[in-house]
């Protein structure tokens, strides 16, 4: 009854699911030179728990659900159904002048026609999307991006398609995606963690920065608009979809919340704990990301590798999610509305995969693929609907349910294909 209880408190430990893989067979790496199906038995796995669940169409309209059993990896039994069918290689990208980087982000424009890729190098890719290859999109960008003179640390788009960068060296730019230079600039007087744009106007955006302060910003003036005082460094900001929140996320797995007035005016709401109630995290890790999903819900990430989905509004979280690594890079979280879906890369060269089950608060019930090896960290999200559509109109060989762009820590930018049956 104890260990039930304490299962139920605290129902993982992050060393344990690096090491569970152990037990796994040797898997296989992938052959990246040409589009290939992968061997379900060596590289697809779910985690230990049986469970059910199904899969609906990405369409608007879904078709008939198509019910699945996961298997036990450890046992590997014959009878296994896994929830996707196959996984595809779709493409396979070399960065230029590719180094090895700690982290890596990757941002969609909000109209899908560029990607932007970045990470603790000082250039910024831009991937022109609607440039076409045999495979699917340009190998070579449209711009490389110079400016920065230290890591690059946060990339936002605005609704109306420019990109603000942020870095290590306290410098703040905005770009437009058919130019090389930047056309503004925003000297901080420390490195800047994390920047912005305001999702219902475009012409304004907020920046965190190491000297613990948070900086409003009309994008035609290179002074702040306002300064708030925030209690520890921030990594991550996001606004919710009606823009009237801002949550910041800080240190020992807490989130600042604050309502946004008139004339951009933010006043602190609430503060939200993210920690687990025993264990080695007990006192709360760092919040390395934040997203609005719904208008009640917050994505959280932490690097206690957990997953949090929170009411926001009311600080109290409804799903918790386990499973993946994420102890010391900059792993963030992404979801699929459609499905109800939670995708995170991982430090052991992975991608997990979460379905939401609404009678299961604490789910350690996933599907994962190897997409590297243990020592590269994935960064990976799901591709936009546009995007999504447009693969699935292209290549018809099987029923598409997720395309994912994911990217390892010294490796190349893959686009996979979810095949569902």
């Amino acid at each position: 009854m104890e260990q039930e209880e304490e299962d139920k408190d605290e129902f993982f430990d992050a060393e344990s699911s690096f090491h569970e893989t152990d037990n796994i067979l040797k898997q296989k790496s992938l052959d990246s030179d040409k589009l290939k199906l992968l061997d379900l038995k060596n590289s697809h796995h779910v985690s230990s728990k049986i469970y059910q669940t199904s899969l609906h169409n990405r369409s608007r309209d879904p078709m008939t659900p198509v019910k699945a059993i996961t298997m036990n990896f450890k046992y590997q039994s014959k009878k296994k159904i896994p929830l996707y069918d196959s996984i595809r290689l779709l493409q396979d990208i070399d960065l230029l002048d590719k180094q090895e980087f700690s982290q890596w982000i990757l941002k969609f424009s909000p109209d899908s026609n560029y990607l932007s890729v970045s990470g603790t190098g000082k250039e910024i890719y831009i991937y022109n999307l609607t440039k076409k290859s045999i495979l699917f999109m340009s190998p070579s960008p449209e711009r490389i991006l110079h400016g920065h003179e230290s890591a690059v640390t946060s990339l936002s788009w605005s609704r109306d398609c420019k990109l603000i960068s942020s870095a290590n060296d306290g410098s703040v730019f905005m770009w437009e995606p058919t130019s090389e230079e930047h056309f503004k600039s925003y000297p901080h007087p420390e490195g800047v963690s994390s920047c912005k744009f305001f999702r219902s106007n475009p012409k304004y955006f907020v920046t965190v920065c190491k000297d613990k302060l948070m900086r409003v910003y009309d994008k035609d003036n290179p002074k702040p608009l306002g300064f708030y005082q925030l209690p520890m460094v921030s990594h991550c900001i996001d606004f919710n979809i009606d823009c009237n929140y801002l949550a910041v996320g800080l240190g020992k797995g807490e989130i600042s919340l604050y309502v946004v007035k008139e004339n951009f005016n933010l006043h602190y709401y609430n503060t939200i704990i993210c920690r687990n109630r025993r264990g080695m995290f007990s006192n709360g890790r760092r919040v390395t990301g934040l997203s609005f999903i719904t208008q009640d819900w917050l994505l959280v990430s932490t690097h206690d590798s957990r997953i949090r989905i929170i009411k926001y509004k009311e600080g109290v979280m409804i799903y918790k999610f386990k499973g993946h690594r994420n102890l010391t890079g900059g792993i963030s979280a992404d979801f699929y509305f459609d499905r109800n879906c939670v995708l995170s890369g991982s430090e052991d060269g992975r991608i997990y995969l979460w379905f939401l089950d609404k009678d299961i608060e604490r789910n350690s019930k996933f599907e994962s693929f190897e997409v590297r090896n243990r020592r590269s960290t994935e960064y990976s999200v799901f591709a936009p609907f546009k995007i999504e559509d447009e693969v699935r109109y292209r290549f018809s060989d099987g029923e598409i349910s997720h395309v994912i762009f994911t990217i390892g820590a010294k490796d190349t930018l893959k686009i996979f294909l979810i095949l569902s049956k």
